[in-house]
């Protein structure tokens, strides 16, 4: 329950966070400009925080079903998100866990 919910307040924030770069990003008055874009970091902020508890839940939901040696492999690395192959690779990596833990749940 909590990593759905998680998940649904990590979507809200996220897609306001967009929507208010986008307003900042429109052709208005520099003053809502300003206010458009100190309003979107925090609503980043926030998705990401969320992000956070969703992963942390589903973490503990694998330590809880036996499979604490296979959930340090999914310890939170901060990725460099500067290129698009870095996040690429990142996401690689996080399958290839999933497959394995996967597999070791059916041993």
């Amino acid at each position: 329950m909590l990593v759905t919910v998680s998940a649904y307040f990590m979507g809200r924030f996220g897609a306001c966070g967009l929507w208010l770069q986008g307003v900042g990003e429109a052709a208005l008055p520099n003053c809502f400009k300003l206010v458009a874009l100190l309003l979107a970091v925090p609503c980043f902020k926030c998705a990401d925080a969320f992000f956070q508890l969703a992963f942390f839940g589903n973490q503990r939901r694998l330590r809880l079903l036996g499979l604490e040696q296979q959930a340090h492999k999914f310890e939170l690395h901060r990725l460099n998100l500067r290129r698009v192959s870095d996040v690429n690779e990142g996401l690689r990596q996080v399958k290839r866990g999933f497959g394995s833990a996967e597999r070791a749940a059916y041993r």
